[in-house]
């Protein structure tokens, strides 16, 4: 089970996590001519009852299942209802969660085009929904005759109704990638095309591009899950791949460097991921983005099973400032479970380091968190 679970947190940095065309396919083909019944008739958690909890890989697939059928009887609101419960309970991790709703937000837009009302009706706070918000920036870039127009208005409304966990704009630079047959220079041009009110940090799509470079590189199907034929990008070492990122104007660096750690940790345990980071020949910038990013991803896939977790003991021995940083990441995995009102246990988190000064900082960085309810990240650790 380890093995599948370090597996689906691969799977999960890309947007489209475990995805399923024929869902899609299928979902897309009925909308529009069945009957949608009244939502509110809909009980996710007497659907949940029947899915099999002995098994993380089998509750996910008889999730991502079911969900066809539910928004087709229900509407996008009950497949939003659905998955959002099946993270609540533990049913499915929150990378899967993330992934699927990222389904949901495209069949969401096809369901209600431009209609930003009913499209965040569904919302219910949950601290994976910037999947369902990156699915419908990626059909609005896809769909839309104006992108950088509706864009900008959808990412308006979202800050007004303030449903949005970050800045706008990743599920833009997923979907500008697919546009623009995977020509690097134009994505990035509409993610700066985008600049303004209501957004000015446009690396959330940034991120969004260099994600889907990465997919390429590791061999994974961002809208399916499944594995593809691995990819050359030019100058793209999967050796050195942060050197490719130092090739791009600074502004993009910091963004690329985060996307394409999903290279380095390839294939490898996700306990293993932070001594990964250590490789010699990443420069300080690179080993500090690493181990930020890999101590993130690692808390938020431990707490969506359990109410605490510590980090593999390999962060120890890192220097006082990198194990500062390893916090840092760790403390953003905490903050999306707070902002959903889920409390878990960042104090049994801090003291289970073994350097004083560490649990100290970690325990001041927290409260910090709770007293002025912040999320003091260096990088966001959303790879997905």
């Amino acid at each position: 089970m380890l093995k599948f679970l370090n597996k689906t947190v691969v799977v999960g940095i890309c947007v489209g996590v475990l995805l399923c065309i024929g869902l899609i396919t299928y979902y897309l083909s009925t909308v529009r001519t069945s009957q949608v019944h009244d939502s509110a008739t809909f009980d996710p958690k007497a659907i949940l009852a029947k899915v099999n909890t002995n098994d993380s890989l089998s509750d996910f697939l008889e999730i991502e299942n079911m969900i066809g059928e539910t928004m087709k009887q229900y509407g996008t609101k009950a497949g939003f209802e659905l998955i959002d419960e099946g993270e609540r309970q533990g049913l499915i991790s929150n990378d899967a969660c993330h992934g699927l709703l990222h389904y949901v937000g495209h069949a969401a837009f096809a369901e209600n085009p431009q209609d930003y009302e009913a499209l965040l009706s569904v919302v219910e706070g949950t601290n994976c929904i910037g999947g369902y918000l990156h699915g419908i920036e990626a059909e609005i870039v896809l769909q839309s005759s104006n992108v950088v127009v509706d864009v900008q208005n959808f990412c308006t409304f979202q800050k007004e109704k303030r449903v949005n966990p970050g800045p706008c704009y990743h599920g833009v630079g997923h979907a500008a990638i697919e546009l623009y047959g995977f020509d690097i220079h134009k994505s990035l041009a509409l993610c700066d095309g985008l600049y303004g009110e209501p957004e000015r940090d446009l690396s959330n799509c940034y991120r969004g591009v260099f994600s889907e470079i990465g997919n390429l590189v590791t061999g994974y199907d961002g809208h399916t899950g499944l594995s593809i034929d691995v990819e050359q990008i030019p100058d793209l070492n999967p050796e050195k791949p942060y050197a490719y990122c130092e090739m791009f104007d600074q502004k993009y660096q910091s963004s690329c460097k985060s996307q394409l750690t999903k290279i380095v940790t390839k294939d490898l345990p996700i306990e293993e991921w932070g001594n990964a980071c250590t490789d010699a020949s990443f420069g300080k910038q690179s080993k500090e983005i690493c181990v930020n990013i890999t101590s993130g991803v690692y808390v938020r896939q431990q707490l969506s099973f359990q109410n605490t977790t510590s980090l593999p003991k390999s962060i120890d021995l890192l220097d006082f400032e990198t194990q500062k940083i390893a916090v840092l990441g760790s403390a953003e995995a905490f903050s999306g479970y707070f902002s959903d009102g889920a409390q878990k246990d960042w104090k049994s988190f801090c003291s289970s380091f073994t350097n004083p000064d560490i649990v100290s900082y970690c325990n001041a960085v927290f409260t910090e968190m709770e007293t002025n309810n912040t999320a003091p990240w260096m990088e966001r650790v959303d790879i997905r």
